[in-house]
Parts: C-alpha cells; sequence; structure tokens
C-alpha cells in the first residue's frame, strides 16, 4: 500500500529524517556519484513530501516557499526515487502533490526547479517550462533551470 505524507522538518521523527537522507545519499551520492553538500540548511525551512509503500521510504522531494527559495519563486527539490520503484509514475504522482501543495501555500507564486537535462521532457509533461540559458554543472550532473506557473497565473 503506498502513500504521500507531508511534513514540516518538526514533524519528522528521527527514524524518517534518517530515513530520507539515506534515500538521498543512495541515489545522488552513490548511484549517480554526484559529490555535493546534500546537508544544505534548508531541510529545517522545508515541507518534505514522502511516498512510503507499505511504511518503507520509496521517494522523496521537498518544498520550499518563496520566502526561502531565495527569489519570489516557490521551489521543488531533492525529488528522489527509490531505484526499485522507477518507471511507475511514481514521480509523476510525486511531482503533481508538489504542485498542488505549492498552489495551496502559495497561489500564484511561480515554482521552479533545477532539473537534471535527461529529465527535461518529464518535468515539460506535467507543466515546466525550460528557463532559456545553458545546461549548467551541478554536482556532477548537467542541469536546467524549469518554471512552472500556479493555475492562477496562467
Amino acid at each position: 500500500m503506498q502513500s504521500l505524507i507531508w511534513a514540516d522538518f518538526e514533524d519528522l521523527d528521527r527514524d524518517r529524517l534518517y530515513d530520507l537522507l539515506q534515500l538521498r545519499s543512495e541515489v545522488f551520492v552513490v548511484e549517480q556519484q554526484s559529490l555535493f553538500s546534500d546537508i544544505d540548511g534548508l531541510d529545517r525551512l522545508a515541507r518534505h513530501l514522502l511516498l512510503l509503500h507499505d511504511d518503507r521510504l520509496v521517494g522523496y522531494l521537498r518544498l520550499l516557499g518563496p520566502e526561502h527559495s531565495g527569489n519570489a519563486t516557490a521551489a521543488i527539490s531533492r525529488v528522489v526515487l527509490r531505484k526499485s520503484v522507477r518507471g511507475q509514475g511514481l514521480g509523476r504522482v510525486m511531482m503533481e502533490a508538489a504542485l498542488t501543495e505549492s498552489r495551496r501555500l502559495y497561489s500564484a507564486t511561480p515554482i521552479k526547479l533545477s532539473a537534471q537535462v535527461d529529465q527535461e521532457a518529464f518535468y515539460h509533461s506535467i507543466g515546466f517550462t525550460t528557463v532559456p540559458g545553458e545546461p549548467y554543472d551541478d554536482g556532477g550532473i548537467q542541469h536546467i533551470d524549469m518554471v512552472a506557473l500556479s493555475e492562477d497565473a496562467a
């Protein structure tokens, strides 16, 4: 049985926090061999979306409001799925939940993300557009900036 759970940082117990940091490390650092500072001080400010399957964390992302994202947009980051559950549409489920939550909390605020280049078509399919500019290196992986407008602003 799968479930989506939203939590603020203070609502994450130590086991859930450990699980999400372990999943991010497993995928970003080990699998993708991306060396970057994952613990960036923003987790305390974010809303966290946990995707559970039989109470095991299999997917995660975080949502930052415009007051914490560094400009007048909300931001989705650290989008990750355990390898064993990819290809089942769960990334879409998580992203649609994140867009809904962002629009609920921040109404007409645009939503940005930094996407791995090979995921551009996926993000286009859920309403993001590519921000003009060249791809850039982020932790050894090419990324592009993308943005989605809230339904109110579209």
